[in-house]
């Protein structure tokens, strides 16, 4: 049970990593045309969708990685409560 609970914890923890190292990428790379950035976009693109609609956007600024972490961290700290070690 212990194993199943830190690899859940390391993928909860995983997502929001990858999506701040996908918003960095896209930053250097605008037009994904390299292949780490469509890597990280596949990945991340399922969480996004689901959340993307959830907030409005303020103009340009998409507001969804923000509920992205923030439900992260919530998760995180619902499997310690739940399962502390």
């Amino acid at each position: 049970m212990d194993l199943l609970f830190i690899i859940m914890l390391r993928v909860v923890w995983l997502i929001p990593v990858l999506l701040f190292i996908g918003f960095i990428l896209s930053l250097a790379d605008p037009h994904s045309s390299w292949a780490v950035t469509r890597l990280l976009t596949k990945v991340s693109d399922p969480y996004m969708r689901r959340v993307r609609g959830l907030l409005p956007t303020i103009g340009m600024l998409d507001l969804s990685p923000f509920l992205v972490f923030i439900l992260a961290w919530i998760v995180q700290y619902l499997l310690r409560m739940l399962f502390p070690l």
